[in-house]
């Protein structure tokens, strides 16, 4: 899992985005998609227009910038480790 805003940002910046376990950039008429981890690596590539469409679709869902919005942090997080909230 990753940010959708690493997403957003590899899709349209030609320098890229990301470091370290994920990255992602634009690769002409693709964005490509490369998780590393120690037991190692995955290269992925998407049609650009397939990620615009995605992107808009979970834009209009969801506005960046909203996804916590109505999310009590710490009843949520009580809730994990079995706590009274």
């Amino acid at each position: 899992m990753f940010a959708r805003e690493l997403l957003a940002d590899g899709h349209t910046q030609l320098t890229g985005s990301g470091h370290g376990d994920v990255s992602v950039h634009r690769c002409q008429d693709s964005v490509h998609i490369q998780l590393e981890s120690p037991e190692g690596r995955a290269d992925l590539h998407v049609h650009a227009k397939d990620v615009t469409a995605f992107l808009a679709v979970t834009n209009a869902l969801v506005a960046p910038g909203t996804e916590l919005d109505g999310v009590d942090i710490g009843r949520e997080l009580a809730a994990m480790f079995g706590e009274a909230a």
